[in-house]
């Protein structure tokens, strides 16, 4: 096995710093292209260094790089020979008549190697570029998690939620691509801060507000301050983030001019009401979640089964559809699950059966 010199090895150590800790720009992104195509021991280096082959998977979950393309671009490159099995049926047949070099194939075979590296190394870059351009944050099951941004607001993450940071010089724009975040948004009249859930978009400059995307719609609660609230004037770009019917009609164009404008102690929920209206809410209630409690108003079980899943990797199933619309009222925690359950067990109509994967709750036998 060839070893790669020592200066080559410098050199991709400085790309691997310089890519994965924040020098990642155009400008070099096009100097690393060309480090790399210069010579196939850069290509060789730099994978022995970064283990791209064994971070292919994680780097890529949503499947965006497409291999088999990267390959069939590479072998069409002109200083590039693929070498298939007809042809080398056809070399070996003309083997006696002309004796191809050893080291000539090997050359080939590995230009051929190094340029569907090169592609594939490149692609993993423009990965990486995407994730720090616009980096997402995710708390998982049960977890809570707190994020400072660059410019100073801090967005607190519920379980089970995910957000895509997307700041410009004019605006500040924060998807919320799943669950509930609060926002405590540093004050900036020049950049207004918006948050995206779905088609549903809150406007702010300096405030505090709640933003719960929900199955059914997207509940907006504001702390302190004032928001608007309205129709996206962008469509999602992930089609897994379309709104309901209900949602999608509060995005049509007059909804802008009829901005919902919500103050401290106020809350909306788009998509549940034909023509959503600003109504007054116990705000402690609303964010009792930030201090690991749950707390229920004449819930559905449904809903309270949805909310104590967030928290809970064994998770509650109302097996009897029947049961789903029981109403539920009362505070618990959401870091001890037992809290609910023994509330539930303790109702007349409610059986609760407990398994190690999930907790079913059925209508009790008389």
């Amino acid at each position: 096995m060839r070893m790669t010199n020592n200066l080559i090895m410098d050199e991709a150590a400085d790309w691997i710093a310089t890519l994965r800790g924040g020098g990642d720009t155009p400008t070099a992104r096009e100097q690393f292209a060309a480090w790399l195509s210069r010579s196939p021991e850069h290509v060789r280096a730099y994978l022995d260094l970064a283990g791209l082959w064994s971070e292919l998977a994680g780097v890529d979950r949503g499947r965006s790089i497409d291999v088999q393309a990267l390959v069939r671009r590479a072998m069409s490159a002109g200083n590039v020979v693929a070498l298939g099995d007809s042809q080398l049926l056809e070399e070996t047949a003309a083997s006696r008549a002309r004796e191809p070099s050893p080291s000539h194939t090997r050359d080939r075979r590995y230009r051929l190697a190094a340029a569907v590296l090169l592609a594939v190394s490149l692609a993993l870059a423009g990965v990486f570029w995407q994730s720090y351009r616009y980096p997402t944050y995710t708390a998982a099951v049960g977890e809570q998690r707190s994020i400072t941004l660059s410019d100073g607001s801090i967005v607190e993450l519920n379980a089970r939620s995910r957000v895509r940071v997307r700041f410009s010089p004019d605006e500040r724009s924060i998807d919320l691509l799943e669950g509930q975040g609060l926002f405590r948004v540093a004050h900036n009249p020049a950049r207004p801060f918006i948050v995206r859930s779905g088609e549903v978009q809150v406007r702010a400059v300096g405030t505090q507000f709640d933003v719960y995307r929900k199955p059914i719609g997207t509940v907006v609660t504001v702390l302190e301050g004032k928001v608007e609230v309205t129709g996206s004037a962008e469509a999602p770009t992930d089609s897994s983030l379309q709104g309901t019917p209900a949602i999608r009609a509060a995005a049509t164009p007059h909804s802008r001019n009829s901005a919902l404008h919500l103050a401290a102690g106020e809350q909306v929920t788009i998509g549940v009401e034909p023509a959503p209206a600003a109504r007054a809410v116990n705000v402690e209630a609303a964010t009792a979640w930030t201090q690991r409690q749950l707390v229920f108003d004449s819930a559905p079980l449904r809903e309270v089964a949805d909310e104590f899943n967030r928290y809970n990797r064994r998770q509650l199933v109302v097996a009897d559809a029947g049961l789903e619309g029981v109403l539920i009222n009362g505070v618990f925690s959401s870091t001890d699950p037992q809290s609910l359950l023994r509330f539930l067990r303790a109702q007349s109509d409610l059986e609760v059966l407990e398994t190690d994967t999930e907790v079913r709750i059925v209508r009790r036998s008389r």
